[in-house]
């Protein structure tokens, strides 16, 4: 309804509706209305600059620079006027307020605009530190910021950075007591560093890195880059693998699961359809008293129900 109010309101009764605005933002005064409170404050300030009363709108959008919406249209207006230190200001105030707030989310919104602006100044120092930062944030790496680190630095130098930012990984990992038990170290490094051997296409690295008892999960992950490029190697890892799945499936769809992954195997892995055959035949032979098993392994043996 207040949008319909909105679309209207420049045509009809302008006044009826600000003074709509003002009622509703009394209205909304519950800690838990916050959001209300901005997007009726955002209506009024665009109302305000669609009636030409600038003077106004600008007043209040002083008085409410609390407001992320808000303080991004004045940081916006800053980047295009080329005022990026004011625009830095007022980022860097809106993180104090992010903060304060305990809202991660609208904090690494301005870190963005940070990097941004770093970009259009041609601020190193201040790339650099972001684009790494967003890259392996949370724990998990992500490709856009990652390359924007890398493409940072010269082609000679970059062998080097990443070299030591994947040893103190490696030392911080070990040297941390309070890792939880339950995730082992190998398991821990190669989640964490195994993104980044394959965007930087260290294929023999990253098989090294490979845990010695993988699961189905961890074997995926790498098998689009090493499946064809070390075969051998790659069905060492699987066939103990999908022996233990086999042996804990317990119902159609996860046998299901399973001859789709023995198929995919055969599939990429040169040389692997006797050793698949055999594997599946065995299980077969174990679990005769499972006939949805049966069904689904005699299909990766090229059979309709395998016949015991």
């Amino acid at each position: 309804m207040l949008k319909v109010a909105e679309s209207i309101a420049l045509r009809i009764e302008p006044a009826s509706f600000l003074g709509l605005l003002d009622h509703l933002m009394k209205t909304h005064v519950d800690k838990y209305d916050e959001y209300t409170q901005a997007r009726l404050k955002i209506i009024k300030i665009r109302i305000l600059e669609s009636l030409g009363r600038t003077k106004e709108a600008e007043i209040m959008v002083a008085e409410h620079m609390d407001v992320v919406e808000i303080r991004q249209g004045v940081v916006q207006m800053a980047l295009e006027q080329k005022d990026f230190q004011k625009a830095k200001r007022l980022i860097a105030e809106g993180v104090q307020i992010a903060e304060a707030k305990k809202n991660p989310g609208t904090v690494q919104q301005w870190e963005e605009k940070l990097l941004e602006i770093a970009q259009l100044e041609g601020d190193l120092i201040l790339l650099r530190h972001f684009a790494k930062k967003f890259a392996f944030d949370r724990g998990h790496v992500t490709a856009k910021y990652y390359q924007l680190w890398k493409a940072s630095f010269p082609a000679s130098e970059w062998p080097i950075t990443i070299e030591q930012y994947i040893q103190s990984v490696i030392f911080n990992e070990k040297a941390d007591k309070n890792r939880s038990s339950w995730l082992p170290l190998d398991q821990v490094l190669f989640r964490r560093l195994s993104p980044i051997l394959i965007l930087e296409e260290q294929w023999e690295r990253l098989l090294k890195l490979l845990p010695k008892t993988p699961d189905e999960h961890l074997l995926a992950s790498i098998h689009p880059y090493l499946a064809k490029r070390y075969p051998r190697e790659m069905l060492g890892f699987y066939l103990p693998t999908l022996k233990v799945s086999g042996d804990k499936s317990s119902n159609r769809g996860e046998y299901q699961e399973l001859a789709k992954l023995m198929k995919k195997v055969k599939q990429d892995i040169e040389g692997s359809h006797v050793a698949i055959d055999e594997l599946a035949s065995q299980l077969i032979q174990t679990y005769v008293r499972r006939p949805a098993m049966l069904e689904e392994l005699g299909k990766v043996l090229g059979k309709g129900k395998a016949r015991i």
